[in-house]
């Protein structure tokens, strides 16, 4: 019976002590939920911010493709907040919004866990191929295969050269590719 006693003498004692602990943890556990959303979205801002820019012009820098490259299917999340359905009609749009989600599927490894499945990517696809330009042969295809197959492999595609054939400079290719899109931007003058 004196034991009995004396452990419900203990637990007026203690009970308070497990509730404040108890009351602290979830408490620092909500700041450091609260301070990972403000994060998660002040980097969807930058991601926003950076999309907008290129479906203006399309120019980045390293440092814009590396956010891209970290942005994954977030970059398809923004482009679907700025571009309206009258927009995505155009060529221009078209083209660019295609930079942008092959940069932001090129490097499945550098993006962040919660974008990597490309779902709202996959969706923007299938809406930009109801356009003029998305009737081209092969555009949308070709997108929708290189987001596909990064998305699942984590991998980007790698590519081939046949025996006998001249190896490719990739780096040189992009960049000539990237000049050739901003033509008809420029102007004789």
């Amino acid at each position: 019976m004196n034991v009995r006693m004396r452990s419900m003498s203990v637990l007026p004692v203690v009970l308070p002590f497990f509730l404040v602990a108890a009351l602290t943890h979830s408490l620092s556990f909500a700041t450091v939920a609260q301070n990972r959303a403000q994060k998660e979205s002040a980097s969807f801002k930058n991601v926003e911010e950076t999309v907008s820019k290129l479906l203006l012009v399309p120019v980045y820098t390293a440092s814009d493709e590396k956010l891209l490259n970290e942005a994954g299917d977030g970059a398809a999340l923004a482009i679907t907040r700025i571009v309206g359905e009258q927009e995505m009609n155009s060529p221009e749009t078209g083209k660019r919004i295609l930079l942008i989600l092959h940069l932001a599927f090129e490097v499945p490894q550098s993006i962040i866990e919660r974008n990597k499945t490309p779902k709202a990517a996959l969706r923007l696809l299938d809406q930009l191929e109801h356009t003029d330009y998305g009737r081209q042969p092969n555009l949308i295809g070709n997108a929708r295969f290189e987001i596909k197959h990064n998305s699942s492999t984590g991998w980007p595609l790698e590519p081939v050269t046949l025996p006998g054939e001249a190896v490719i400079d990739w780096g040189h290719t992009q960049w000539a590719g990237n000049v050739l899109a901003g033509l008809p931007q420029l102007s004789a003058g």
